[in-house]
């Protein structure tokens, strides 16, 4: 399959594994599995590509990769019990192997029962010690949890199965610095980013690590090797880092507005550099390179957002900002930062003024009506997104606002109503689980403990 991609000749490729799969067996099971990472297999509808797994199934039916990618299949369009039911094929026999009774710990995370994930890998583990995907899913559980030393012990034995892996090396390397190990974690990312220097996850740990120890030296030297393989926003952060650390200003604002004007800079990485200028005393340079990025031909919301939030800017200004993205975040930015300072008369007040553009976009609009809501304002919150039944895409996020302030108001029967909503969203996230909450609440006061029940299972 490697030799048919490096050709071009992907399409081939596919009808040849298609065509094999169709005509039923014998055929080799691993061609269902590779049509599957074709581009045909992946714009593929799910039954068809259920199907064609099936297919591989029906005719190997000890063919544990063709179960696990079932499972896979399932657990993607949300079917874990069917995707827990692939983990244990009868012709496997009882208990599966060690690898689909990982996919099983997978499929637990998937669906929100982390602890359950971390107890059944585990269990897992235990029997099968050599199995470096379990220990990398465990290492991710733990550190998603908090959990340093459990984090610790996992990611060591990553590098006990690699040692020269940088990804294993990167892994312990940040459970060591979560465990207070500076030396040890710079070690790692060191080593990680000395392996592979276009590795731009360890150099930028490293380039962290070396600040923390009081390196800026160090730090400088790994910076050029970095930017000469990325030059993508967390690399501009450190870029902004290291000019502070050395206490060079010039470098300091060019690195930021380098990072205020990249596109796909987050907002949080953006304050992070922000921050570290702040730290300098240099408040006033950091603000002047936002405002000349939110100002500029190219602006991203990103900027304007951060520039709004430390400046009084007056409406016109916000309104002067060529990119209606970045408008609107700058406008909410700069609402939020009223309702912040007790001033959520002057919040309403730029929302109004930026109504229509504000309104014309799902997101937001409801991010409007959650400054509103948190500004205590719940019947122009209520107001501003009466219109919900009329938006047919939205998230369940977005309708949290409305419901908060329903409540507020003592309407109870109406936030009910947008809980329903929320939760039945094609992907209702964290807000849905907190409607599936208050559903199952409004549920249980009102006598029907069963349907407290059903929402609880979610």
């Amino acid at each position: 399959m490697s030799e048919f991609r490096e050709a071009g000749w992907d399409a081939r490729a596919a009808e040849i594994m298609r065509s094999a799969v169709d005509d039923g067996p014998p055929f080799n099971p691993w061609a269902a599995i590779f049509w599957l990472e074709t581009p045909d297999g992946e714009r593929a509808p799910a039954a068809e590509r259920l199907a064609i797994v099936d297919r591989a199934i029906d005719g190997y039916p000890r063919f544990a990769s063709g179960h696990d990618r079932k499972a896979v299949l399932l657990a993607g369009l949300k079917r874990y019990d069917e995707a827990l039911a692939a983990c244990k094929p009868a012709a496997l026999g009882d208990p599966p192997p060690g690898p689909l009774r990982g996919r099983a710990a997978w499929i637990e995370a998937e669906r929100g029962n982390r602890r359950e994930a971390i107890r059944q890998m585990t269990a897992v583990l235990r029997d099968t010690p050599d199995y470096p995907w379990g220990w990398k899913m465990l290492a991710g559980w733990h550190e998603q949890a908090g959990e340093g030393p459990e984090f610790l012990r996992a990611a060591e034995q990553l590098v006990r199965l690699s040692p020269d892996d940088p990804v294993a090396l990167l892994n312990r390397g940040t459970a060591r610095r979560m465990a207070d190990q500076r030396a040890g974690a710079l070690d790692d990312f060191r080593r990680a980013f000395d392996r592979n220097p276009q590795f731009e996850e360890a150099g930028f740990q490293l380039v962290g690590a070396q600040l923390d120890a009081g390196d800026a030296d160090a730090a400088t030297d790994t910076l050029s090797r970095l930017l000469e393989h990325a030059d993508g926003p967390l690399v501009r952060l450190r870029a902004v880092q290291v000019a502070c650390a050395r206490r060079d200003l010039t470098a300091a604002r060019r690195h930021l507005r380098a990072l205020a004007e990249l596109p796909d800079a987050p907002k949080a990485i953006l304050r992070e550099a922000v921050r570290a200028a702040d730290d300098m005393e240099w408040s006033a340079e950091a603000t002047d390179e936002l405002d000349a990025a939110a100002t500029g031909p190219n602006p991203t919301p990103a900027a304007a957002a951060l520039w709004a939030e430390r400046t009084d800017v007056a409406p016109d200004r916000i309104g002067d900002i060529v990119n209606p993205e970045a408008a609107a975040e700058a406008v909410l930015a700069r609402a939020v930062a009223f309702v912040s300072d007790g001033q959520p008369d002057r919040a309403a007040t730029v929302l109004e003024q930026f109504r229509d553009s504000l309104r014309a976009d799902d997101a937001t609009w409801a991010k409007a009506g959650a400054v509103l809501t948190a500004a205590g304002l719940y019947p122009l919150a209520v107001s501003w997104m009466d219109d919900w039944q009329d938006r047919p895409d939205l998230d369940a996020w977005m309708l949290l606002p409305l419901a908060d302030a329903y409540r507020a108001m003592g309407h109870d029967a109406e936030s009910l109503a947008v809980a329903q909503a929320g939760a039945a969203t094609n992907d209702p996230g964290d807000a849905g689980t907190a409607f599936r909450g208050w559903l199952a609440l409004d549920a249980a006061l009102a006598g029907k403990p069963d349907e407290a029940r059903k929402h609880l299972a979610h």
